[in-house]
């Protein structure tokens, strides 16, 4: 047979009586202490004074000689003769009233009196209502008897109050506990694990609803991984076929060099390897990535002047420029006296988003590339031209294999790329920012 399952609604009701038992408990407890200690004759009751003031009373005034003796040392008094004061032990603050009471006997509410007759004699008897201690010395150093137990049976009710909520409190803990280790499992991403169950029901339907989830968390994992894979094997495979005819350009231009060239055509055959070793880095780069493996990046620590990698960007990206026969402006607004160094592989990201640029501009048309430092930010901002929504095109992501390494490359200078369109225009804007500090080489 399984474990009795319980509700949270019998849980917390056991607590509740659990609790009532132990207030009952807390104040009783002192009660029967005070009833112990007056069976004892350690405690006095409240009207102890007062039965003992009514007998003295009646002894004194049952005697026909008074003497002081007759009056009991627990009790204060004030003896008149003729209405003069003879002998007391009051203080003086209830020794005038006591000398009032003596004339017209009228007590207060603060201040108690009795008194008897003798011959002569008026005897006034002081006494109080309140519990008292046998011992008299406790009377003075310690509070009344009911203040102790009033004290007593607090501290018990706070300290009663404080271990059921303890116990009931480490109780739901423990079963918890099944839920706390299914999270922790999921939160590690080991979806192999098996639930323990708990004694209250609620508790395990969140634990049934955790398997369920885990179960479903698991399938989609797999269903990721499985897609993530074909994914990989098509880049791989796509890879692997472009580096063949790439291989026999490159193997063509290397021919080439041997023939006779115009300064032109050599120039051409020069962009055209170039071009083709890039391309091969690039696929051998986008391997890596789609196997989730970090990017080795050539020359990775090498800083140029701006000057000279504008130099190399410009022979890079103006075949592509003439291919299109597009009209090219390049609008430099830095300073010339400023010497501004830059990362070298940062000309892989410019020319992969000028080329993109390019290939949204239609033939004919024009494309502006604007240099500018801004709050130390570098800024190159390519303008194409076009009758189309180019950047509707761009954040749909139609960037070519470059693109991920630009991304990793400019995320690693804490930099970004922007794609913006230009309000009430044709005009696309493609922002590469890099953030720099001013260096002189």
């Amino acid at each position: 047979m399984g474990k009795r399952q319980l509700t949270l609604n019998l849980v917390f009701g056991e607590f509740i009586v659990s609790l009532l038992g132990s207030l009952i408990i807390a104040v009783t407890l002192p009660i029967i202490v005070f009833m112990l200690g007056v069976n004892c004759k350690a405690f006095h009751t409240a009207d102890y004074y007062q039965n003992l003031a009514i007998q003295t009373v009646q002894k004194i005034e049952g005697s026909s000689q008074f003497s002081k003796s007759q009056i009991p040392s627990d009790l204060d008094y004030a003896i008149f003769k003729n209405g003069k004061l003879q002998k007391n032990n009051l203080t003086h603050k209830i020794l005038k009233y006591a000398a009032k009471y003596q004339k017209k006997a009228i007590n207060t509410s603060k201040y108690r009196f009795l008194a008897a007759t003798n011959k002569n004699y008026k005897i006034v008897i002081y006494y109080q209502i309140h519990t008292s201690y046998n011992n008299k010395k406790l009377n003075y150093y310690l509070a009344p008897p009911e203040k102790l137990l009033l004290w007593l049976a607090f501290i018990l009710l706070i300290i009663s109050c404080w271990l059921n909520i303890h116990y009931f409190a480490r109780h739901i803990k423990r079963q918890l506990v099944p839920v706390e280790k299914a999270i922790t499992q999921i939160e590690q991403k080991n979806l192999n694990f098996t639930s323990n169950s708990s004694q209250i029901m609620e508790i395990n339907q969140i634990i049934a609803s955790l398997n369920t989830m885990k179960k479903s968390l698991k399938q989609a994992l797999m269903d990721q991984w499985n897609s993530e894979s074909q994914q990989r094997n098509k880049i791989t495979t796509l890879s692997h076929d472009l580096r063949t005819p790439l291989t026999v350009i490159l193997g063509n231009a290397d021919l080439l060099k041997e023939e006779s060239l115009t300064t032109e055509q050599r120039q051409e055959l020069t962009d055209l390897t170039a071009s083709a070793e890039i391309m091969e880095e690039d696929l051998d780069k986008l391997i890596s990535l789609s196997k989730n493996r970090p990017l080795i990046l050539k020359n990775e620590q090498q800083k140029i002047l701006l000057c000279d990698f504008m130099k190399k960007v410009t022979k890079e990206i103006l075949p592509l420029i003439k291919l299109k026969h597009l009209n090219f402006e390049f609008d430099n607004q830095l300073d010339s006296s400023n010497k501004i160094s830059v990362p070298i592989e940062l000309r892989r990201v410019v020319v992969n988003i000028f080329s993109n640029a390019v290939d949204f501009c239609p033939s004919n048309g024009k494309i502006n590339l604007k240099l500018l430092l801004k709050d130390n930010i570098l800024k190159f901002v390519i303008n194409t031209n076009s009758t189309d929504n180019n950047c509707n095109r761009l954040n749909n992501k139609h960037f070519g294999l470059g693109l991920p390494i630009s991304n990793q490359i400019i995320k690693k200078y804490h930099g970004n790329i922007e794609f913006i369109q230009v309000e009430k225009s044709n005009i696309t804007q493609s922002i590469i920012n890099l953030p720099i500090e001013k260096t002189i080489i």
